[in-house]
């Protein structure tokens, strides 16, 4: 990933660190830092980095530095192979939210990795195949539903 200031200017890369051996075609790319197919950011208001690990169902977290700070895992299934694998990931000032595509539901974890709520649901709608997400100033998350060809006010996510 390359990371650039709001002018444009390159600031910083987060990335693997590609060397002779990491070309293998069976290198996993599991370390702590490292990346097997990235898809979601997001960028909290310190300037942490969070991204989406899909193969590796996991999420990592790097400082502002792009140096790498923490990882957890995705619970269960929900990171799958199956259609539209494409997580992607929010942040505000209560947590991180992971859509699962393949889980069908929204993941909500503390910015440490702590799992704090899930949600699959809101009202009489639930979420087929959840891939783009979005969080609103007051804590109400927006989901792209691929399954349903539309957006999900999903209310806000929550322990119950």
């Amino acid at each position: 990933m390359l990371i650039f200031d709001a002018n444009g200017k390159f600031v910083r890369k987060i990335d693997s660190g590609m060397s002779s051996t990491k070309l293998s075609p069976n290198y996993p790319f599991t370390l702590d830092g490292e990346l097997n197919e990235p898809i979601g950011i997001a960028v909290d208001s310190g300037g942490n980095v969070y991204v989406a690990d899909t193969n590796n169902k996991r999420i990592q977290k790097f400082d502002t530095t792009g140096k790498f700070v923490a990882k957890w895992a995705v619970p269960g299934t929900n990171w799958d192979v199956g259609a539209y694998l494409e997580p992607f990931l929010a942040v505000d000032a209560s947590g991180v939210y992971a859509t699962a595509p393949t889980g069908q539901k929204v993941i909500k974890f503390s910015p440490t990795g702590e799992l704090l709520a899930e949600k699959s649901s809101e009202g009489a709608v639930s979420l087929k195949t959840p891939t783009g997400i979005a969080v609103g100033a007051d804590g109400t998350v927006y989901v792209v539903d691929t399954g349903s060809n539309g957006v999900i006010n999903l209310g806000k996510v929550q322990a119950p």
